[in-house]
């Protein structure tokens, strides 16, 4: 009899330290790094942050919430800590971004969403923390309205606009994050409107802008950014100026109905 109380109380002992162990919290192993769970606090009491780590790196699941209590997002860690993919969240609840942490680096493709309508609203494309590849901007529906390509954290190669049809609305090239190239503007039935090319940022050579009709309206020529002498352009310029006077003008000999 003795020894079954002695066999009970010893099992009832280890339960107990078992149980303490479970729920032990914000513990250090023997080398002095984090393990087990950890939890910490926003300064009204509320939980910061919830999540287990392993020789002081997170594993599996880390949770962060606002200071309202609301999830602020959700990582999860491969059993390195090395790498992680990640949800975050507006305050509303609603889902603002998702993607991959690489050595707390951005990498792959993060998408970001609107927090008015949930939708998608942009893709990036990151390699080691740096965008590298192509990113969208997207209308409703997520048909693209925007197009870049990415190099090393630069704008390099294609640009593109597009109209809710689908049609491109622009397209153009970058190098070292600045318009270089051709660049041509359409209409929403893919006739061109407008072609020229960018030096350096700047608008260079002749530009062409054509009618609705696909017709050759006029051409100017820019040097540097600057717009060369040009005949018609100044003319347009003048009967432009001329109609605003005549406007002025009506405007100021209307007559007032007697009050």
């Amino acid at each position: 009899m003795p020894f079954k109380r002695l066999f009970l109380s010893f099992a009832f002992f280890l339960f107990v330290s078992a149980l303490c162990a479970q729920v032990s919290i914000n513990q250090h192993d023997q080398s002095g790094k984090k393990t087990g769970l950890w939890e910490t606090y926003h300064d009204n009491g509320k939980i910061k942050s919830r999540g287990t780590f392993l020789d002081g790196h997170p594993v599996g699941e880390l949770l962060k919430y606002y200071p309202g209590g609301i999830l602020q997002a959700s990582m999860i860690f491969n059993e390195t800590g090395s790498t992680s993919y990640v949800k975050m969240y507006y305050e509303t609840g609603n889902l603002a971004a998702e993607g991959k942490y690489i050595n707390q680096k951005k990498d792959s493709v993060w998408n970001y969403y609107s927090t008015y309508d949930k939708r998608k609203a942009m893709s990036e494309t990151f390699m080691m923390g740096k965008k590298h590849g192509p990113s969208y901007k997207y209308y409703q529906g997520e048909k693209p309205s925007e197009f870049h390509e990415w190099q090393n954290d630069q704008k390099n190669g294609k640009w593109e606009q597009y109209f809710e049809n689908g049609m491109v609305r622009l397209t153009g090239n970058y190098l070292a994050d600045t318009l270089n190239g051709s660049f041509v503007s359409y209409n929403p039935d893919g006739s061109i409107s407008i072609s020229g090319s960018y030096t350096g940022g700047t608008m260079d050579g002749k530009w062409t802008y054509f009618t609705e009709e696909g017709e050759i309206e006029m051409v100017v020529e820019y040097k540097e950014g600057i717009m060369q002498p040009n005949p018609e352009m100044d003319k347009r310029i003048e009967e432009f100026s001329k109609k605003v006077k005549d406007a002025i003008g009506n405007l100021d000999e209307t007559e007032l109905p007697d009050v």
